[in-house]
């Protein structure tokens, strides 16, 4: 299949985010496929208006669309809708069978729509996140116009797409809820990349070895992600307040970047706590993020206190941690860490209580057999239900079962009529 791949937001492991669309990108064309990437390079470096590189056999055509999380709302909207056009001309210029829109942002389906029509071809519609339900949801979009405007696209999306991939069972159903077809929609996770973090893993301390005392590195915790609102990352620091109390020798050690780190990183000062119980890092490239789960010994997620957004998202900071074999603590009831509760990877700290969220992270922490044990069945998640490896054979039939039902032809009335009635 020639597929073209569309998501502003691609990263590469030499970038920093998250890097599924490149892992699935890389893998169908190892099998064969044709894939071309439109995305984003959101740095203001400067350069010409498109860069055209391979990378891993994938030819991915970046377009200059700075980007920040630090933007204001109407700044991402402006890059948003900068993209969306360019890409929109880009995608319908090359040749393909499939075009493969994956959000966020939701406008990635303006140009998914624009050049599945003009391709005369399917688009599959890839839900990351629920636009525009979520940001509805939290008050981030109030604006009356924007939040219909917004809703027509999603509308529009569904109904144009030939299938729709959704990243939860949850989300599966809560579409189903707003009217796209069950059988339209496929449920296809995130992924851990199993090799990446092999190597990692064997350079660091086995989730159940026994600390000596000689040995002084403290009992830490790995919180690996973006600092933005949508992540409720005011939990982590509140945590790291209480361990100071109860568990000094408990540390989070927070790798990422976000609107909110700098106040953080205040705020943690002020208490006493930064350099203690908790360590900023700073966004660090993919390819780097092993050695920081092999150094650790369990992961932490948050979420804000939005049951929309907890109940169906999903962070790829979850499937990194199953692959590096390391448990994953979090705050939040949903479909990730009911996965990892349900199969002993893992537990939810009290979202309130933070005095005993702090005891029941330190108490797993200070036991050598539950993290051994834990970290095994995380290992043994990713192997058996999470590896890119097989979740690229899941995407590979969507895309081709698009194809099909595209290209089926029905017979004549009068051949249909003999065929049925032998």
């Amino acid at each position: 299949m020639r597929i073209t791949y569309l998501h502003q937001y691609f990263n590469t492991h030499s970038m920093a985010g998250g890097t599924r669309s490149f892992e699935m990108a890389r893998r169908l064309a190892a099998k064969g496929h044709d894939i071309t990437v439109i995305t984003a390079r959101r740095e203001a470096d400067g350069a010409k208006a498109w860069v055209t590189t391979q990378e891993s056999g994938v030819e991915v055509h970046w377009c200059a669309v700075p980007y920040s999380n630090r933007m204001s709302f109407s700044q991402r909207m402006r890059a948003f809708m900068h993209f969306a056009w360019a890409s929109a001309h880009r995608a319908a210029s090359l040749p393909a069978d499939v075009v493969f829109a994956t959000s966020t942002p939701l406008t990635i389906a303006l140009p998914g729509m624009y050049a599945a029509r003009r391709r005369h071809v399917p688009m599959v519609f890839e839900i990351r996140d629920l636009w525009p339900d979520v940001p509805i949801a939290m008050g981030i979009l109030q604006n009356g116009p924007l939040s219909w405007a917004a809703r027509f696209l999603e509308g529009r999306a569904y109904s144009r797409a030939a299938k729709v991939v959704a990243l939860t069972p949850t989300m599966r159903d809560f579409l189903s809820g707003k009217g796209v077809p069950l059988e339209k929609i496929a449920v296809i996770p995130n992924g851990a990349d199993l090799d990446r973090f092999e190597s990692g893993v064997s350079r660091g301390r086995e989730p159940g070895e026994r600390i000596t005392a000689a040995d002084t590195d403290p009992r830490t915790v790995l919180y690996c992600g973006s600092l933005g609102p949508a992540h409720g990352p005011g939990y982590i620091l509140r945590l790291a307040e209480a361990l100071l109390t109860s568990s000094p020798d408990v540390q989070i050690l927070v790798v990422g970047d976000g609107s909110l780190r700098h106040s953080l990183q205040k705020q943690a000062d002020a208490s006493g706590c930064l350099g203690r119980t908790i360590k900023f890092v700073g966004q660090v490239p993919a390819s780097e993020v092993p050695k920081y789960y092999a150094s650790s010994r369990a992961s932490l997620m948050t979420m804000a206190d939005c049951e929309l957004l907890y109940r169906h998202s999903v962070q790829n900071k979850f499937f990194d941690s199953l692959a590096a074999g390391r448990p994953v603590f979090s705050n939040y009831t949903g479909w990730s860490s009911e996965v990892a509760e349900r199969h002993g990877a893992g537990e939810v700290l009290p979202r309130d209580d933070l005095p005993a969220a702090a005891a029941a992270l330190s108490a797993r922490l200070h036991d050598p057999a539950w993290l051994l044990r834990a970290g095994k069945a995380a290992r043994r998640l990713a192997e058996e239900a999470f590896s890119y490896d097989l979740l690229v054979d899941e995407l590979e039939e969507v895309l081709e079962s698009a194809v099909r039902d595209r290209n089926f032809k029905r017979p004549p009335a009068s051949e249909a009529g003999a065929s049925m009635a032998e």
